[in-house]
């Protein structure tokens, strides 16, 4: 196992342990795919990759944490007094 992939699953258990997402700064498309491949198998937490363009950063969270929304307000038709 490289080192990038020993440094993805470190960075898996301080997540599993704080809950805090951890972040490997930009990275080629090679170097995502071993860390998104180290990460496959643990059912505790995912990947993603973010960013734009060639280089992006590799987002390692916890499934459920972040990105709520708050739930939206019905829209109800506001009655006229007859």
């Amino acid at each position: 196992m490289g080192e990038l992939q020993a440094r993805a699953l470190r960075l898996a258990q301080e997540v599993k342990e704080t809950g805090k997402t951890r972040t490997i700064p930009a990275i080629n498309p090679a170097e995502r795919r071993m860390v998104h491949m180290a990460l496959q198998d643990d059912t505790e937490i995912r990947s993603r990759s973010v960013g734009e363009g060639l280089f992006k950063k590799v987002l390692i969270y916890l499934p459920g944490k972040g990105r709520r929304r708050a739930p939206r307000k019905k829209k109800t038709a506001e009655k006229s007094p007859e």
